[in-house]
């Protein structure tokens, strides 16, 4: 028999933060392991996170199955856009917003944020919730090599600067983007509105081994933000397949 219930029987997983209690959905083992190691993995977007204020606005951009969008959200009420291209991921990112009670804190959006506005394929490395190194538009892995992928899913793509000029996003005071391997390419499209002053910080994953990552410092220090090079340097993986690898928060 089809079970219909499936939606309620869902495997779910609390995690305490900050004196909130948090719910995610936990369909696969993926799922799980985001949820268990949320804070040891990205403490520094954790710290981040919880620097925010209820007046904030917050773009994710990569929000997998929102794991960041619903801290914020919840553990400092701020107003959070969220893009997701990935289906699995994003019927989960949405799962979690509505058992959050997250519904007119968050608006979520399966597409891919980008420098171009159109439609292409989403590269899937694996299929399930949860899962990374997805690619859009070109089979590239997390380091622009070129890589063979498990299956594709049609895809919709557009820039920051689109939706903020359209009126669909307010000029956020916080951008998160981590897109594995294409964040160049989201700045590149976030061009005006990265020149807003409204906009305090970015958190940016970064690959030390690409030159087209590299060349992001240079874009923020001559719009005005600075970062941290020790902290930077301590979120750095220095082994495993995502040696070189870490989170860099630009702030102004």
């Amino acid at each position: 028999m089809v079970d219909c219930d499936y939606e309620v029987n869902v495997p779910r997983q609390t995690v305490e933060l900050d004196g909130y209690e948090l719910s995610f959905r936990v369909p696969n083992e993926i799922t799980q392991w985001r949820i268990e190691h949320l804070v040891a993995v990205e403490p520094i977007t954790i710290a981040w996170i919880l620097g925010f204020a209820p007046e904030d606005i917050l773009v994710d951009i990569g929000a997998g199955i929102g794991v960041f969008t619903v801290t914020a959200a919840l553990c400092r009420h701020t107003q959070v856009y969220a893009f997701e291209p990935q289906a699995q991921s994003f019927a989960v990112l949405c799962g979690n917003i509505e058992d959050n009670g997250l519904n007119e804190l968050v608006n979520a959006w399966p597409a891919a944020i980008t420098d171009t506005s159109g439609f292409d394929i989403l590269n899937v490395m694996h299929s399930g919730a949860g899962n990374a190194h997805h690619s859009f538009g070109e089979a590239v892995n997390y380091n622009l090599h070129p890589q063979k992928f498990l299956s594709s899913q049609g895809s919709v793509s557009t820039t920051l600067d689109y939706l903020v000029a359209e009126g669909v996003v307010p000029v956020p005071t916080h951008i998160k983007i981590d897109v594995d391997g294409f964040e160049y390419k989201v700045i590149a499209g976030a061009a005006a509105t990265l020149k807003n002053p409204g906009v305090r910080s970015v958190l940016v994953e970064i690959n030390s081994g690409l030159v087209q990552h590299n060349q992001i410092f240079g874009v923020f220090r001559q719009l005005g933000f600075a970062h941290d090079p020790e902290l930077t340097e301590r979120t750095r993986r220095t082994e495993g397949m995502h040696k070189g690898i870490g989170e860099v928060v630009f702030r102004r």
